[in-house]
């Protein structure tokens, strides 16, 4: 998968932390965190652990591109 944009009002992390990573392979992820902003730590150190890099943070988004060693 190229690009996965997540956006569901309060649902983004449901659905990122129930994908099977070893599995699916996202090139770049876009979460919209307006209704999150405080648990904006926790989405970027959760993707980071499944091969994640902070490509960028939005005034509502943060986007995550897949790190490549």
């Amino acid at each position: 998968i190229d690009y996965f944009s997540v956006d569901l009002e309060g649902g983004e992390f449901d659905v990122i932390s129930h994908i099977d990573y070893s599995k699916i392979d996202i090139k770049l992820f876009s979460i919209e965190l307006a209704w999150e902003e405080s648990r904006k730590k926790q989405y970027i150190d959760y993707l980071s652990q499944h091969g994640y890099r902070l490509a960028e943070i939005g005034t509502a988004d943060v986007f995550m591109t897949k790190f490549n060693k």
